[in-house]
């Protein structure tokens, strides 16, 4: 399930999005994939601030999804920094794939992707797991269309790394 470098093709560098930029979580009603060059791949992400370690059980495994490389490259190294599995997918039909065949504990998933949208994603995994929880990430959608979804939580892009600490932990009950 690796992906050619061609499957990260998508858009400009995200890691300027995060920088000293925070938006808030908020919760709503209620990889795996990655090539052997991601490890190498030199992360322009500015130093972390220091971050309050969570105690997750071993080996809860989160799955993001996102097309842009450099935003799961972020997500994943906060979430390991945590203590969690994180599994990356760039791909977002191999991400519904991959969910489906090994449901996760937790999935983050971008709103807007190509091939398949995160609420199509979302749509496919809650026809077979009503219960796994969601976080849906976006920088243009509105609150209104994110009611709609049937996800836990939601986080505005660009975000700060501690709002997906928390709103993870909270909904793994951690």
């Amino acid at each position: 399930m690796t992906p050619r470098a061609s499957d990260r093709g998508w858009g400009a560098d995200p890691s300027r999005a995060l920088q000293g930029q925070v938006l808030s979580a908020s919760i709503l009603g209620g990889g795996g994939d990655r090539s052997s060059d991601a490890d190498t791949r030199d992360s322009r992400s500015p130093a972390p601030k220091a971050r309050r370690m969570r105690s997750p059980q071993r080996g809860q495994r989160i799955v993001v999804v996102d097309d842009e490389a450099d935003i799961v490259d972020i997500l994943a190294e906060a979430l390991r920094a945590d203590g969690y599995v994180a599994e990356t997918f760039t791909h977002p039909v191999r991400a519904c794939e991959y969910i489906l065949a090994s449901p996760p504990e937790l999935v983050v998933t971008d709103l807007y992707m190509p091939y398949l949208s995160g609420a199509e994603l979302v749509a496919r995994v809650r026809a077979v797991s009503s219960s796994l929880p969601i976080i849906i990430m976006s920088a243009s959608a509105n609150s209104r269309s994110l009611a709609l979804l049937p996800a836990q939580g939601f986080l505005g892009k660009p975000f700060d790394l501690d709002d997906l600490s928390e709103l993870v932990a909270k909904l793994l009950h951690v």
